[in-house]
């Protein structure tokens, strides 16, 4: 969520992180709203039996915790959106040596698709 927006004619140097918190704190109530409507969303999306798959696939191979549990949910996802080539995962999980060697080279082979031309 943005809480402030520097500009030419509003300068961050010209703000104070005092502010910030009596914005944000102003707006706590419409800020757990939103909040909660992104949680509600993120319940109806599809869970695709084919990415539950490849997930559970990587899983196998490496021990994720549980925020790095998210990550790979994340990725996979956004490498499906994003057209990402899923023969070229196996090669990276083999030659990777734990889950964060893998999540980080799979976040780096899908960040150049996530770029909008």
């Amino acid at each position: 969520i943005k809480i402030v927006s520097d500009n030419p004619s509003n300068p961050l140097n010209s703000f104070d992180s005092k502010s910030a918190s009596n914005l944000i704190e102003n707006q706590l109530d419409h800020i757990h709203m939103a909040i909660e409507g992104i949680e509600d969303l993120a319940k109806r999306l599809p869970t695709s039996p084919v990415n539950q798959e490849l997930i559970e696939k990587i899983k196998a191979t490496h021990h994720f915790s549980t925020t790095q549990s998210h990550q790979l949910e994340s990725c996979i996802r956004h490498a499906c959106i994003f057209g990402f080539d899923q023969g070229k995962i196996d090669p990276m999980l083999s030659s990777s040596s734990n889950s964060s060697e893998f999540i980080k080279r799979l976040k780096q082979e899908i960040e150049p698709l996530q770029i909008l031309s």
